[in-house]
């Protein structure tokens, strides 16, 4: 492990990029009940790909063209996921639920809200 890995990084890891981030103002958090959560975060409208992966690779998320990383006192309890898809094989039960919901369509468009999707 490197220096880099193992070093604390308190209240979050520095951001990868330089850029202006803005945080939220305490709310409750949507992943555990009776906690409270912060996100550091900033509007990306242009990103380059490297500068991207060295975001995701910092924890950061993203929704849309919001970039954040959840910024919370004294709790790491959310740590993002990343599949490697290239070694990915499904499970037995993953296999079995493709199965079941191979009646799904996806199609791809321009996104557009409507009163079943906010629902």
């Amino acid at each position: 492990m490197s220096a880099e890995q193992t070093r604390s990084h308190w209240p979050t890891w520095p951001l990868p990029v330089r850029q202006e981030a803005g945080v939220t103002s305490a709310h409750a958090c949507g992943y555990l009940p009776g906690r409270t959560a912060q996100f550091r975060a900033f509007q990306a409208d242009r990103m380059t790909g490297v500068a991207y992966q060295k975001f995701m690779d910092a924890g950061f998320r993203r929704s849309g063209a919001v970039v954040y990383q959840p910024l919370c006192q004294g709790c790491r309890a959310c740590a993002p996921l990343r599949v490697p898809l290239a070694r990915f094989v499904a499970s037995k039960s993953q296999r079995r639920v493709m199965r079941r919901n191979q009646d799904l369509q996806v199609r791809v468009a321009i996104p557009r809200p409507t009163m079943e999707k906010w629902e």
